[in-house]
């Protein structure tokens, strides 16, 4: 009897072959360029084989390049994309090696991509329709030993189904939408031939953008005013704001200040309110994804692909999870003893296992295939900077799970000044507890008061008034808008961070604080206008609930197919009947894009300032709309080098447009496009 075990990657294969060989040392063959493991367990022969990935993806059945598009089919990634030539010795290995083997096992990672990836595998390479299945969260060796012990004797079907729906639904959206505004732009404009794509998914996301982008450029700020006042406790200085936040008028707001002069301060209530923080709950992957961009800074891909390599090197759990459950069957003392074995987490490791019980403070949400993100019983022995910091926020999170509430104390006192009540507060720590597991992520406010009681008197320094304006709502960072994706119920734990890249690369949005281009905007203004139905976040969270119900086998995949592919003939019925209209504001739209839009010309201030390039020279400059109407010759010049982006803010030396300037390799910089800008002046008198 041969065995062929199909691992999702190379380094789980090594893994693999290592905890499932009898003497931990599987003799590695290499083959095409491409490593594999061959070792005998209970006198039986096992190969296993790594793929790199999906090997296999969804093409169209012919190459006209037109829509609708329904007929596709499976085909090697190889003969899809030519830059994956590299999957043809891994395929070849598997076929190969599949020709001497008797039993079969998945053992690609537990979730949908991978029971698809390994079924396709399965059934196209090996050409068998069923085979065991290995289920395991962490790459650790008795977890595999367990996993492949108790696997499977057939593949998990509902994931497989779920999967292969997902990528048929995704492949008819993004193939289909994306040929017919691609062909309705190039049809309307000479433009060279311009690809302009969208998804099931993608096009919510851009529409919940621009949507915030609109509430941003009609915000009206209104003007608002705070007092403040600084007082005098025995040599303490201690603030006081207005009992009243906000004052909408200034005749009011300086009345008061009027009638603060020359006052003492008396101290008319104190009142003092204990409350007990809870730990924080298990890590999900989308949890984990803010985390680490409020930490680090990390983009939710690059968290996400940093998580994975400390997976692979089974230092953590499988971290596409939405879990945030920590159930005993994981061995909290095995861990927490592991972990102790790290200088850095000893002494708090140790406080946990001298306790009794041990039991997370456990969130909400779960998962059907994996519980929340945990560090494994092997600690990672060399990491590089990125991963160590990730690894350091996992391990500090999984005990902070296990601490007890802390303990803090907020402070409230009423302070008369004259006829006007002022507020002080302050807050501080008692007990720490869960926040000393959990540092330095935990942020704590610590505004501790001096010995204070009722009828103190104290002097007051000055009141002074604060003039403000309400803002407008923040744009989103990476981080939030994951969030806010899933709180929508929009895309996957796995995908989220997928599609904003997708959007960036697309050059549909930028920024860190994000903003939508000029493109991103043109296409949801033009599908808002003409097709608002690929828009409809309700359209996308519905067949995201059908795909769950066929995880649940509640639900037939041919027929979740037929719906899609009879809302998308409807849809794209009424694209073409508009494709013309579609076209020319599309054109538009993108030769806007490509010409950035900066602000009102400062000399005709009825032109726009635009980003201009010399047709003789091929040189950028500033210049007016005027100028190609020979109304409004104002012109400025540009750095030449470097990807320039508006930033749609304006210059606090001279109110000039500030642009944005990308060099490779090169920090962005911020550019003020006046050349005489007084700050420019300043920096070079200095």
């Amino acid at each position: 009897m041969t065995t062929l075990i199909i691992a999702e990657k190379p380094t789980s294969a090594k893994r693999i072959a290592e905890a499932l060989a009898e003497d931990g040392r599987p003799e590695k063959r290499v083959k095409r360029g491409v490593a594999y493991y061959v070792f005998f367990r209970d006198g039986e022969k096992h190969c296993v084989v790594p793929s790199v990935g999906h090997l296999y993806g969804l093409a169209p059945a012919h190459s006209r390049w037109d829509y609708p598009v329904f007929d596709i089919a499976w085909k090697e990634r190889c003969e899809i994309d030519p830059k994956a030539k590299y999957v043809r010795a891994y395929l070849a290995n598997i076929k190969e090696l599949a020709q001497e083997a008797d039993r079969y096992i998945n053992a690609s990672d537990y979730d949908i991509e991978g029971a698809t990836l390994g079924y396709n595998i399965l059934r196209f390479a090996c050409g068998v329709e069923d085979a065991g299945r290995m289920r395991y969260s962490t790459l650790v060796r008795d977890d595999l030993i367990r996993a492949y012990e108790n696997a499977s004797p057939t593949l998990d079907w509902d994931q497989i189904n779920a999967g292969i729906a997902r990528h048929y639904l995704d492949f008819y959206w993004g193939v289909n939408l994306t040929r017919a505004l691609t062909l309705a732009l190039n049809k309307a404009a000479r433009l060279g031939f311009k690809i302009l794509s969208t998804g099931r998914v993608q096009a919510p996301t851009l529409a919940i953008l621009a949507e915030r982008e609109k509430e941003i450029e009609s915000f009206k700020p209104t003007p608002f005013w705070q007092i403040r006042a600084e007082i005098d406790c025995e040599g303490h200085l201690i603030e006081g704001w207005f009992e009243r936040d906000r004052l909408w008028e200034r005749e009011e707001a300086e009345r008061v200040v009027k009638g603060c002069e020359g006052r003492s301060a008396v101290v008319a209530s104190i009142t003092r309110r204990r409350y007990r923080p809870a730990p924080p709950t298990p890590l999900s992957l989308t949890d984990l994804q803010v985390e680490a961009y409020r930490a680090f800074g990390f983009t939710p891909d690059r968290a996400l692909n940093i998580a994975q390599s400390l997976y692979e090197m089974a230092a953590i759990s499988y971290p596409r999870t939405a879990s945030q459950k920590l159930p005993p069957q994981i061995g909290y003392r095995a861990i927490l003893s592991s972990v102790a074995s790290l200088r850095d987490y000893r002494g708090l490791a140790e406080e946990l296992l001298g306790r009794k019980k041990l039991k997370p403070k456990e969130g909400r949400k779960k998962d059907p295939a994996h519980v929340a993100i945990y560090p494994t019983t092997e600690p990672p022995k060399k990491l590089t900077s990125e991963q160590s910091r990730l690894y350091d926020l996992i391990v500090r999170r999984f005990m902070a799970t296990f601490g007890r509430p802390a303990v803090r104390e907020s402070m409230k006192v009423a302070v008369r000044v004259g006829d006007f009540s002022f507020i002080v507060t302050g807050r501080r720590t008692i007990e720490e507890n869960w926040y000393r597991f959990y540092k330095p992520y935990v942020k704590l406010e610590e505004t501790p008061l001096p010995d204070l009681k009722e009828g103190q008197e104290l002097t007051v320094r000055r009141v002074e008034l604060i003039e403000k304006q309400t803002q407008p709502p923040k744009r989103y960072t990476p981080a939030s808008l994951v969030r806010e994706l899933e709180s929508r119920g929009i895309g996957t734990k796995a995908t989220r961070a997928e599609i904003i890249r997708t959007l960036f690369n697309r050059g549909y949005i930028k920024g860190r604080s994000i903003r939508i281009t000029e493109l991103g905007r043109g296409v949801v203004n033009t599908l808002r206008l003409y097709c608002p139905r690929i828009l409809s976040e309700e359209l996308t969270r519905e067949f995201e609930r059908k795909m769950d119900l066929i995880m649940q086998g509640k639900l037939n995949v041919d027929r979740v197919l037929d719906d899609c592919k009879a809302v998308l003939k409807d849809i794209l019925a009424e694209f073409r009947s508009k494709e013309e209209g579609i076209g020319e504001y599309l054109a538009r739209e993108v030769k806007k894009a490509e010409r950035p839009m900066l602000g009102p010309c400062p000399r005709c201030g009825d032109g726009v300032l635009l980003v201009v390039y010399s047709r003789r020279t091929r040189r950028r400059f500033v210049g007016c709309t005027g100028y190609f109407k020979k109304k409004c010759s104002f012109t400025l010049p540009l750095p030449q080098r470097g990807k320039l982006d508006s930033l749609g803010d304006k210059c606090k030396g001279c109110g000039y447009p500030i642009v944005m300037i990308q060099e490779r390799g090169r920090r962005p910089w911020r550019y003020c496009i006046n050349p005489d800008c007084p700050t420019k002046n300043a920096r070079r008198k200095g």
